[in-house]
């Protein structure tokens, strides 16, 4: 596919180049492009990827849009509980690093039933 080898392109450009933040984010949008084709254990590991990366650098917008795609992906797979983490991960990112214009990110209503209650089902709204 196209794509995922213009990927696979820029992942060597972001290795040779020692570039966190770059190879942060060609993992995100690998993770996005598996989902998009229905391999999720594929995407799956790939927004872990991200994840791990953004991390070391310490980039909250990478982190909460990552731990958004991947409560996207357990959704749609059935896996509320997961989900419900991630969600929960990236409130806690927003809030602390103020990042309010993420939260339209969100399914509608989730900001307010998650300060409502941990433990109700989520996300049918996607």
């Amino acid at each position: 596919d196209l794509a995922l080898a213009q990927l696979d392109t820029s992942d060597r450009l972001a290795n040779q180049n020692a570039d966190i933040h770059f190879q942060a984010y060609n993992a995100q949008m690998r993770g996005s492009i598996l989902q998009q084709k229905g391999n999720p254990s594929l995407a799956e590991d790939a927004y872990k990827s991200a994840l791990k990366l953004y991390g070391i650098i310490r980039c909250p917008i990478g982190l909460t849009v990552t731990h958004i795609d991947m409560s996207k992906l357990f959704v749609v797979q059935g896996k509320q509980s997961l989900a419900n983490e991630h969600i929960v991960q990236a409130q806690a990112l927003i809030a602390e690093h103020k990042l309010h214009t993420l939260t339209e990110m969100l399914a509608p209503g989730e900001v307010e039933k998650n300060k409502n209650s941990h433990a109700d089902q989520r996300f049918n709204n996607f």
